[in-house]
């Protein structure tokens, strides 16, 4: 079974459309003073909010593969 792109799962489902991984950042973006939080905290955070959105997304359409990470 491949994984569908992000464009054919938003054709196939405009009403519930999967949500949207974080984009990581750059190892530049971060200033490297020891900001708390740092850039990359704020990516954990996102990246755990999406792959549970994701996990629910997946248990509501269990005939769609979607790649989590």
């Amino acid at each position: 079974m491949s994984v569908p792109d992000y464009a054919q799962l938003l054709q196939r489902f405009p009403d519930d459309p999967p949500p949207e991984p974080p984009r990581e950042p750059e190892l530049e973006e971060c200033c490297g003073s020891g900001c708390d939080p740092c850039i990359f905290d704020f990516y954990a955070a996102d990246l755990n909010t999406y792959r549970a959105a994701a996990m629910a997304w997946q248990q509501r359409h269990p005939d769609v593969k979607l790649e989590i990470r």
